[in-house]
């Protein structure tokens, strides 16, 4: 399958680790290069920066993280990304993909940052998502594009997925007018709608 042009694709943190890390950076590149070959362009979110930052003391080439991400259009994490964010943390909480009980998928809130890197892929039209980590996506909301295989030095496999928001499911699981859609962000930047 091949990606319609002029797609925005926000690479999810652990694409940004994998972009600089010396046992998966080439492999890394080559899928980006293909992405990017079709007039697409690779952007992050404003979070993922933070991601990085916060865990800084975890990397010994902190620099080659912070000189990539300063290549990368950012997506400010602003009023309409943290509310679709939370849309998706009331849609996935519905399907029972988070629960609160100990042993399920979310017990500790550690999918806040995916839900927010996802938020700014729905805030903004002709965005995808490309990560490695799709079970944080689920399929009912999220739709598998494009697959790849990122090769390590070690000739480990880690498959990374080109995802599209379903924003048919999106929509219709919610009451009316809980989702901001694209065309209404410019508009409302810092304002929190209620949303009945």
């Amino acid at each position: 399958m091949k990606l319609d042009p002029n797609k925005k694709i926000v690479l999810d943190t652990c694409m940004i680790l994998y972009y600089v890390d010396e046992h998966t950076k080439e492999s890394c590149k080559q899928i980006v290069d293909v992405l990017e070959d079709n007039g697409n362009r690779v952007c992050c979110s404003s979070l993922s920066g933070f991601e990085m930052l916060k865990n800084r003391q975890d990397y010994l080439n902190e620099k080659e993280y912070t000189d990539f991400i300063n290549t990368l259009p950012k997506i400010p994490v602003d009023t309409p990304t943290l509310a679709n964010a939370a849309t998706l943390y009331y849609l996935y909480r519905q399907t029972n993909r988070i629960q609160e009980k100990e042993d399920t998928y979310d017990p500790k809130d550690k999918l806040t940052g995916d839900l927010i890197i996802a938020g700014a892929a729905l805030s903004h039209e002709n965005h995808l998502l490309l990560t490695s980590n799709k079970k944080d996506f689920p399929e009912k909301y999220w739709s598998n594009l494009l697959e790849f295989n990122l090769i390590t030095k070690n000739k480990n496999l880690i498959k990374v997925y080109l995802l599209e928001p379903e924003m048919n499911n999106i929509i219709s699981g919610l009451p009316e007018n809980s989702f901001h859609k694209p065309e209404n962000w410019p508009t409302r930047p810092n304002l929190y709608d209620y949303r009945g």
